[in-house]
C-alpha cells in the first residue's frame, strides 16, 4: 500500500535532497537540468531527480565505500528509482 502511494505523490528534488542529507550524504552540488534537478553526492554518486518523479542514479562510487553508499541510497530513495552506477 505504502508504494502505491509514493507512485501517487512522487518525492519531489527537495524531499530527496532531505533524506539523504539525513542518511549522511555529503551533497557536493545542486544544479537545475532540463526537467528536473541534479544532486551530485561526495561519494560519487549522481542523483537526478526529474519534474515528474522519476529518481535516476548514476555515476562512479568511490571504491572503499561502494557498498554502504549503496545500501544507505538504497534505503533514502524511492522504491522505483532507477540505477545505472559504476
Amino acid at each position: 500500500m505504502q508504494q502505491h502511494q509514493m507512485q501517487e505523490h512522487p518525492m519531489n528534488a527537495d524531499q530527496i535532497e532531505s533524506k539523504l542529507l539525513e542518511s549522511d550524504f555529503y551533497i557536493d552540488s545542486v544544479k537545475k537540468i532540463d526537467y528536473g534537478q541534479q544532486l551530485r553526492l561526495g561519494c560519487g554518486a549522481i542523483v537526478n531527480v526529474y519534474d515528474k518523479g522519476t529518481v535516476l542514479v548514476q555515476g562512479k562510487l568511490i571504491p572503499q565505500c561502494r557498498e554502504e553508499s549503496l545500501a544507505k541510497l538504497r534505503q533514502a530513495l524511492p522504491p522505483d528509482t532507477r540505477w545505472c552506477v559504476k
